[in-house]
């Protein structure tokens, strides 16, 4: 509730209805991190360990629309990406 009253609450308050909650078409980012695996084990800074290490965005959201879900990427054909980057790298070694 206190969330709610802070986020919601807040942009009623402002007269702001395109930010306040997470849904499409709301001004709202939030990235969720997957620090369960072996790379983050031993880790008892999470903000350096978020930083710094190796850790992987799970599920980011952008404006309330999802650019990475469960570790894929599902704004971006990712393939045709990886192809296009491994020709222009072969361009550059002539």
């Amino acid at each position: 509730e206190a969330l709610r009253i802070a986020t919601r609450g807040g942009a009623e308050v402002l007269g702001r209805n395109d930010v306040g909650q997470i849904a499409p078409g709301k001004r709202a980012d939030i990235a969720v991190w997957d620090v369960s695996g072996i790379e983050s084990a031993g880790s008892w800074d999470p903000a350096a360990l978020l930083l710094a290490g190796p850790t992987k965005v799970r599920d980011l959201f952008v404006e309330g629309r999802p650019v990475v879900s469960e570790g894929q990427m599902v704004t971006v054909d990712l393939p045709k990406v990886i192809e296009r980057q491994n020709r222009l790298a072969q361009g550059l070694i002539g």
